[in-house]
């Protein structure tokens, strides 16, 4: 690249590329997949070390040590995932077993946290916080190593692909260790621990036997993922061991013809809990239930008739039971699994899997028949539309388009209205009203005291780049050129991604257009400031083009002078040559070594 050693955006298909070029970017993307592997496994090691015990004497310093690696584990666990898939798809399978190992592990030690922590006091906050951050990292266990097996129809109109995403169709196959069965084990179990959660409200007492024989199991599998099953799996079965009790005594009581019933007859006060579940907690797993039942269909019944249990038989407050559960909290978990009820009701997945019958009959057992009955006719109208003509799909697309403007209508109206009266309140009604007399200005200076902002307004400029693993790696690989921020700097920002090659009979090095307009949106923000006029803005121009021009020819000459081919050596010295007298008046950089050479003569 025209910058350190970053990577160029080629204008033509790696194919098509002449073969010096391909070999060169072969290279490139290896040398840059080996410094994201690497980065990957520091990442998940460093993760793994905040959640091992005994760090800190202090049980809260360690509770909040143990919560920042697993959202550092959490952060980590798709891209490294997606990197294990690149490896097994490059046919590197030591370089997938050399991120498998740790990644497993990272899993292993958060589920060990979740599970096997003895629960602590709830004044201390300590299980708060971290529960609540472990829950949140079994969801996205589940939906990275869970299958999407999306319909046909969904498939071939679906217009793009979530990057963020991750699913076990996404792992190519052939890999001994790496399978996709060995992930979707550990899915399934983590989704009925999930289900177990939201309905017991705790996690159900793990019989000690079967952890240690479960565990002893996997020692002698020798497979990464055989810890993690062996801890997700006796948790599931406590779970599906009291859900598999109430269904038998349901199906003795029902007859064959009747609906299933929404009641989950269980003494939960009867039942002893490893832990029981914070409002926070609670809530998290509510919507990770929720959220896999919509973006994995195969999970979407189980969870309807989880999350429609619940919404009828809610959470209830005891006086003096010692559950972390206020009468508030439960009134605020009672309303949001009505609102997720209502939500997945409203999706066509609900028609598809056969789980809005239960999911309408628990809103309309809560007293919300009206709203369940429109919830489930537009589900079935979307269902529909899948499978239905192009002219049927049109009729509904013109009448949501009509429906949309309408809706926007009237918010624009009632915005109109707050904005007019609070112009007459702070009196401005119709233009600036001077007052009459003396008492009507301190009058009208007392209202508008009120209207001052308590506190300096923050400044709302956002990142425009996301940190990403891909952010972190330009970084490692441009030696930190790529975090210049600076936008009128345009020969500096991203390192060599700035810059674009077309090959063809000519090969030409260009800026990226991306580049080019971040430059000239630089150029009009400072020219609508007043800070520069346009001739300064011209000659600024001009001076960064002499300060890359320069820049790019001292990296000629450095690389021209270790050169170990003598034809290079002497191309990198013809163009040196031609270039000092083309850059005549224009100063090296700084910091490179032509500044005393410059200096001297």
């Amino acid at each position: 690249g025209p910058y350190a050693s970053g990577g160029a955006s080629l204008a033509v298909p790696p194919s098509m590329a002449a073969p010096g070029m391909r070999a060169t970017q072969r290279r490139r993307q290896a040398k840059r997949m080996a410094k994201e592997g690497e980065i990957l496994r520091y990442w998940t090691t460093a993760a793994n070390a905040c959640m091992v015990p005994g760090a800190f004497t202090n049980e809260t310093s360690e509770g909040a040590v143990a919560s920042r690696g697993v959202i550092a584990a959490s952060a980590a666990l798709r891209p490294s995932l997606r990197h294990i898939s690149q490896k097994i798809q490059d046919a590197d399978d030591r370089g997938a077993n050399k991120l498998y190992g740790p990644v497993m592990r990272m899993i292993e030690s958060v589920v060990k946290k979740l599970f096997l922590t003895p629960d602590t006091d709830a004044a201390l906050g300590v299980e708060v916080g971290f529960r609540s951050a472990c829950i949140k990292f079994l969801e996205i266990v589940t939906l990275s190593c869970s299958s999407k097996a999306e319909l046909a129809a969904d498939r071939s109109r679906r217009k793009g692909t979530n990057t963020d995403d991750f699913s076990i169709e996404d792992l190519p196959p052939g890999h001994p260790v790496i399978t996709r069965e060995a992930l979707e084990s550990i899915a399934d179990y983590a989704f009925t621990t999930l289900r177990g959660l939201v309905q017991i409200g705790g996690q159900v007492k793990i019989d000690v036997n079967l952890l240690s024989e479960s565990m002893l199991t996997s020692d002698t599998d020798n497979l990464p993922s055989s810890a993690i099953v062996s801890i997700l799996k006796p948790a599931a079965l406590a779970y599906l061991e009291i859900e598999d009790s109430v269904q038998s005594s349901d199906k003795d009581n029902t007859d064959e013809n009747e609906e299933v019933s929404l009641e989950f007859k269980l003494d939960r006060a009867d039942i002893d809990l490893d832990f029981a579940l914070s409002q926070k907690s609670y809530a998290l797993s509510i919507n990770a239930v929720a959220m896999l039942a919509t973006n994995r269909p195969p999970f979407f019944k189980e969870a309807a008739t989880c999350l429609a249990k619940r919404a009828y038989d809610p959470p209830k407050f005891i006086e003096g039971s010692g559950s972390p559960l206020s009468q508030n909290a439960i009134k605020v978990i009672a309303n949001q699994l009505k609102a997720v009820c209502m939500t997945m009701l409203r999706n066509p997945l609900s028609v598809t899997s056969k789980g809005c019958d239960i999911l309408h009959k628990g809103l309309t057992e809560l007293g919300m028949t009206i709203q369940a009955d429109k919830a489930m006719g537009m589900a079935k109208q979307a269902a529909a539309l899948k499978t239905a003509s192009r002219a049927a799909r049109q009729r509904a697309n013109m009448f949501y388009e009509w429906d949309r403007v309408s809706k926007r209508k009237a918010d624009t109206d009632d915005a109109l209205a707050k904005m007019r009266a609070a112009k007459a309140a702070r009196g401005l009604g119709s233009g600036i009203q001077l007052p009459a007399n003396y008492v009507d200005a301190v009058e009208l200076i007392l209202v508008n005291l009120e209207h001052l902002p308590s506190s300096k307004p923050t400044s709302s400029k956002k990142r425009k780049r996301p940190i990403t693993l891909e952010y972190v790696v330009d970084a490692v690989m441009t030696n930190g050129a790529s975090l210049s921020q600076d936008e009128e700097q345009w020969y500096k920002r991203d390192g060599g991604t700035a810059w674009s090659v077309e090959l063809g009979s000519e090969t030409r090095y260009q800026l990226d257009p991306k580049t080019l307009k971040a430059a000239k949106s630089g150029h009009s923000v400072s020219k609508e400031k007043g800070s520069k006029t346009e001739e300064q803005q011209k000659k600024l121009f001009h001076d960064q083009c002499n300060v890359a021009a320069s820049g790019a020819f001292g990296r000629i000459v450095k690389s021209s002078g270790f050169a170990r081919s003598d034809a290079l050596r002497d191309f990198g010295n013809q163009i040196t040559a031609r270039l000092a007298w083309t850059l005549k008046g224009v100063q090296p950089e700084p910091a490179s070594a032509l500044k005393d050479a410059n200096d001297m003569a």
